[in-house]
C-alpha cells in the first residue's frame, strides 16, 4: 500500500525533522502528530510505503520518501500522479473546490481532525464520497458528532507519546522539588495562559516560594505584530502582561518565560516541576499532548474540566480538573503544599498515560485503520459514552436516537442549530 500524508510545516523552515525518535523538536502538537505517525508507519511496517508531502522537506529523515508540496491541492495531485492508494489530510480545509478535487482524484481519503469541526466542515466531509474515514483525536470530540451523518464514517485515535524517549529523564519525587509551576503551550487565547496569569499573584501571595515557568511563544506561524515584551501578539500580550509584571512593568521575580523549548531540555523542565498546567480554559482542546507529557514524568496536571482534557486527565486519579480561576488557584496551591497527594496523582498519571497513549499502541491503531480502509472494511461506530454534560452530549444522544426512527430521520444535528444561532447573532450584531 502506498499512503500519502500531507504535513503543513511551512512555519517551521528551521526545524530539524530528521529524528522523530528524539520526540517533539519544538513544533505544535498537530504537526508533531502527523510527522511522527507518518515517519513511524514508514519505519515499522513493511506493508506500507509512506509518501510524506510537505512544504519543507530538506531536514526530513533520509529513510522516508519526501516530496516538496505547498498545500492540500498539490498533495492530492502528487498523490494521484504517484498512484497512492490512500491520502491522509488534516481537516483544516474549508474550501468547496478542495472537496471537489478530493472526489475528482478518486483517491480514498482520511481526514484527520485536530480541531473541533463546525457544521459546514462536517457537512462537506459527510457529502464527499472519496472521504472514507474521518478521524478524531479523542472520544469527546468524536461523541460531539454522534447525531450527524458524518458519524457513520468517523472514528477516533488518540494522540500519542514516545515514552521510551522520556524514560531516560529522571522522575523526581515532589519532596525533592522546588515549588515550580510549569505552563506549556502557545501563548494565545485558545491555550488559556491568561487564566493562569490572572491567578498567579494570588498563588504567589499564599506561597511566596512558588515560581512560574512558561514554555511556549505566541509567534509560531503567527504573522501578527508581537507585543512590547515579544511574548505574544499585541492584543493577547496586553491581556495577560499586567498579571506577571510589577507596577514598573518589570517581570515578577517569581515568573520566568523560557521561550520555545523542545526535546530533552523541555522534559527536564517538566521533571523538575511540581505542578503542570495545561490549557486552563480547555477551549478548543480536542486532546492536549502537553497534559500527557506532564503525566509521563509523574507531574500532576491542573487543567479545565471540559472537552479533550476529559480524555487525557482523570480528575480524580492523575490530576485536578477545574471550572474557574478560583478553582485553578486552589488546585495549584493544594498540589504545591500536599506532597503526598501530589505524589499519588503523579504516580497514577505515570502509569495511566503509558497504558493509554503509548506510541506503539497508537501507531498500531493507525496501521489497522489504514489496512481496514484499503480493504474497504465497514466503519463500526462506538456508541459508548461518558461525561454526558460535556458539549451537551446527552442532547446529542437523544437526537441521534430520534434520527434513527422513521419520523425523526430528517432532524438536523446540534451542530446545525449551533451554526444557525451563530448566523442569527452575527446578523443582529451587524
Amino acid at each position: 500500500m502506498k499512503v500519502a500524508f500531507f504535513l503543513d510545516n511551512k512555519a517551521y523552515a528551521d526545524v530539524d525533522f530528521s529524528r522523530p525518535e528524539e520526540g517533539n523538536p519544538g513544533i505544535r502538537g498537530t504537526q508533531y502528530m502527523i510527522w511522527t505517525v507518518a515517519c513511524l508507519l514508514s519505519r515499522w511496517y513493511e506493508d506500507i510505503d509512506i509518501l510524506l508531502l510537505a512544504p519543507v522537506i530538506s531536514k526530513m529523515p533520509t529513510w522516508i520518501t519526501s516530496v516538496q508540496c505547498e498545500d492540500e491541492y498539490s498533495a492530492l495531485r502528487i498523490s494521484k500522479e504517484s498512484a497512492a492508494d490512500l491520502i491522509v489530510i488534516r481537516t483544516r480545509i474549508d474550501d468547496d473546490s478542495l472537496f471537489q478535487l478530493i472526489d475528482e482524484t478518486g483517491i480514498p481519503c482520511i481526514t484527520w481532525a485536530h480541531n473541533f469541526e463546525n457544521y459546514e466542515l462536517v457537512q462537506r466531509i459527510a457529502n464527499t464520497k472519496a472521504i472514507v474515514r474521518h478521524v478524531c483525536v479523542g472520544k469527546q470530540q468524536y461523541d460531539r458528532l454522534r447525531d450527524h451523518d458524518v458519524f457513520s464514517k468517523s472514528t477516533y485515535i488518540y494522540n500519542c507519546l514516545d515514552f521510551d524517549k522520556i524514560q531516560k529523564i529522571p522522575k523526581i519525587k515532589p519532596q525533592q522539588k522546588e515549588d515550580i509551576v510549569l505552563y506549556i503551550g502557545a501563548l494565545n487565547k485558545l491555550k488559556g495562559f491568561h487564566k493562569l496569569a490572572k491567578a498567579w499573584k494570588g498563588i504567589s501571595r499564599k506561597n511566596p516560594n512558588a515560581k512560574l515557568y512558561v514554555i511556549g511563544t505566541g509567534d509560531l506561524g503567527d504573522t501578527n505584530k508581537l507585543g512590547e515584551y515579544g511574548l505574544a501578539v499585541q492584543a493577547y500580550e496586553k491581556r495577560f502582561i499586567k498579571y506577571v509584571t510589577d507596577n514598573e512593568g518589570k517581570f515578577l521575580d517569581s515568573v520566568c518565560f523560557l521561550g520555545n523549548i523542545g526535546g530533552d531540555e523541555k522534559y527536564r523542565y517538566i521533571s523538575n516541576a511540581k505542578v503542570g498546567v495545561a490549557n486552563p480554559t480547555g477551549i478548543g482542546e480536542t486532546f492536549c499532548i502537553v497534559a500527557i507529557e506532564f503525566e509521563a514524568l509523574g507531574v500532576p496536571v491542573v487543567s479545565a474540566k471540559r472537552n479533550g482534557l476529559l480524555d487525557t486527565v482523570d480528575g480524580k486519579e492523575d490530576g485536578i480538573l477545574v471550572k474557574s480561576t478560583a478553582g485553578l488557584r486552589k488546585a495549584v496551591l493544594q498540589l504545591l503544599k500536599d506532597n503526598a497527594e501530589n505524589e499519588r496523582l503523579g504516580n497514577a498519571g505515570y502509569e495511566i498515560s503509558r497504558t493509554k497513549f503509548g506510541i506503539r499502541k497508537i501507531v498500531d491503531e493507525w496501521h489497522s485503520l489504514i489496512v481496514d480502509v484499503y480493504n474497504k472494511a465497514e466503519c463500526i461506530p462506538d456508541l459508548s459514552w461518558n461525561h454526558p454534560f460535556n458539549q451537551m452530549k446527552w442532547a446529542r444522544e437523544i437526537n441521534r436516537r430520534m434520527k434513527s426512527t422513521r419520523l425523526g430521520h430528517r432532524l438536523p444535528s446540534l451542530l446545525y442549530y449551533r451554526a444557525l444561532c451563530k448566523s442569527i447573532l452575527k446578523k443582529i450584531m451587524h
